[in-house]
């Protein structure tokens, strides 16, 4: 009878009252069983909408008592820095393929920060939010220099760190060499050897040292000249 339809996306409209006799009717099965929506007369269902507290994001849209069939909106919105959307769950269901099904969605529909849908259910609605992670890293060539770090145990990189940690670093040059200055991506970021920053995306450092260039000078000793090594002012 629906051959080729996608019934999924079908909205039925029937009697009140009469929902239990189309279950039975075996014209109706392939309806019900493809998870289309059936309404009957004056069903109405309840939608809420909420955001994990302090989770760093709010929530705006569709609340309320709605007609079976009614097409309603939500959208999450990340209000705190460094916090992202992560994605809509319910304690109506047991993981995100349940909640898809019974919003009649697809599943990756869920983690867009508008979902829109049709009524079918009672459902309660959760915008979960998240604070970003990042990796951190910072490389240098010990035979010319060593960097130390705020982080525990003076580690050199880390992943999972909280996007605003603050980092401190220090070059320290072996002699005969000097600190350059801070890379990223080959791209200079910093020339003073102390470094602070606040971590807002994955980084890696490379700490730039280079060998000391020696002048040569000469210095009138017993009326004759001696060539003397003089180290280049910093």
């Amino acid at each position: 009878m629906f051959q080729g339809l996608d019934l999924s996306k079908i909205i039925f409209h029937i009697p009140a009252n009469s929902k239990s006799a189309y279950e039975a009717h075996t014209d109706w099965e392939e309806i019900f069983e493809a998870g289309a929506i059936i309404c009957a007369s004056g069903e109405n269902y309840t939608l809420s909408v909420i955001a994990v507290a302090g989770a760093g994001g709010t929530v705006s849209g569709d609340d309320g008592n709605f007609a079976c069939g009614s097409g309603v909106m939500v959208t999450a919105e990340v209000v705190a820095e460094c916090h992202t959307f992560t994605g809509w769950t319910s304690p109506n269901a047991s993981n995100n393929q349940e909640l898809a099904d019974l919003l009649g969605v697809d599943l990756p529909a869920l983690a867009e920060t508008s979902l829109t849908f049709n009524m079918s259910a009672n459902v309660s609605l959760v915008a979960n939010f998240a604070m970003q992670k990042f990796n951190f890293a910072v490389v240098s060539n010990a035979d010319m220099g060593t960097v130390s770090t705020s982080l525990v145990n003076n580690a050199l990189s880390a992943t999972d760190l909280d996007c605003g940690t603050e980092i401190a670093l220090t070059a320290t040059p072996n002699s005969g060499y000097k600190f350059v200055r801070w890379e990223q991506a080959g791209n200079p970021v910093f020339t003073d050897a102390e470094y602070t920053f606040s971590l807002t995306e994955n980084t890696t450092l490379t700490a730039i040292f280079a060998k000391r260039r020696i002048n040569a000078g000469w210095l009138l000793i017993n009326q004759g000249k001696k060539p003397i090594e003089k180290e280049e002012e910093e």
